[in-house]
């Protein structure tokens, strides 16, 4: 598996050599699928035909992960899995994880020198209400503490910034209630299928949640922060361990989670630094390409 940061620096490897499905070899055990979109197995009469002569395994990392059912013949991987938001099939989790590419970068930099600040440097952009809700929460009652650089640097320089950064405002992700419980939604056919889980089990979810900025957090030794895994139905194969391997935000107690952070930078200066060391051992250990496959082979029965 090989998953590429969205920055320059960390995706350098060209892209392998791809084949469409109708192109696939009959001498391979399995099909692994990377899925794009919420429709595509219905549209795929060769992924019908497949299914009935060998495994299909589906990798999606898409935006839409929340929104897709897998078909009983099918195992899937997907990305921002929540638990309280099921959607119907043999649906694994899986993270946006490491790539060859940003480990590679990684140990050309030396992880150990001075850090002073924590990042803040999110794009304006559709569907991140969590992102523009903590801007109001808990940024400003950040930087009453610590130093927040909201830079946007040229992606050229933003791997260096990670490297000399205390911590990353890693989180993202939308609110969700369950539309369809609504009786007025119920003239719209068309989005009935999109909206219909198989179990939604909170008033609100957030979903769209996993966030590349949170593993290159990690893989740089800078402290990821994000909503708290457990609380919020954040589900991995590994979950990182809270204020060990991340900074784990919770919604109902932003003040808390200052107070903590000062509290424990005042008993442990290196507090960051421990956390960001952590979340790196943790993300080489669970979620490098090699890792990752071993998962999915397993998960699948293939190993």
């Amino acid at each position: 598996l090989h998953a590429n940061g969205i920055f320059i620096p960390f995706s350098t490897t060209p892209l392998p050599e791809l084949f469409e499905v109708h192109q696939h070899r009959n001498d391979e055990d399995a099909l692994i699928l990377c899925a794009h979109g919420t429709s595509w197995f219905s549209q795929d009469s060769v992924i019908q035909t497949l299914v009935k002569i060998k495994p299909v395994l589906v990798l999606s990392m898409q935006d839409d992960s929340n929104f897709i059912d897998c078909p009983s013949e099918i195992t899937a991987f997907v990305a921002h899995v929540n638990r309280f938001a099921k959607r119907k099939g043999t649906i694994h989790p899986i993270g946006f994880g490491l790539s060859n590419d940003i480990i590679k970068a990684s140990e050309s930099f030396n992880l150990d020198g001075p850090r002073s600040k924590i990042i803040r440097n999110f794009n304006n952009s559709h569907h991140q209400s969590l992102r523009l809700s903590l801007d109001l929460m808990l940024t400003p009652l950040l930087e009453r503490h610590f130093a927040v650089d909201r830079r946007h640097l040229p992606p050229t320089e933003y791997a260096e910034q990670l490297t000399q950064s205390l911590g990353v405002l890693a989180y993202g992700g939308t609110y969700y209630a369950p539309f369809m419980d609504y009786v007025m939604q119920s003239f719209r056919p068309e989005v009935q299928q999109l909206h219909t889980f198989e179990s939604f089990t909170a008033d609100v979810a957030v979903l769209r949640w996993d966030s590349w900025r949170f593993w290159e957090a990690c893989v740089m030794g800078a402290a990821p922060f994000q909503l708290d895994f457990d609380k919020y139905g954040f589900e991995l194969p590994i979950l990182p361990k809270p204020w060990t391997e991340y900074i784990p935000v919770d919604l109902t107690d932003i003040p808390g989670l200052v107070a903590t952070l000062r509290e424990r930078v005042q008993n442990q200066p290196d507090y960051f630094q421990w956390v960001g060391r952590n979340a790196r051992q943790w993300a080489l250990a669970h979620y490098s390409p090699s890792g990752l496959a071993k998962y999915v082979l397993k998960k699948a029965g293939l190993a």
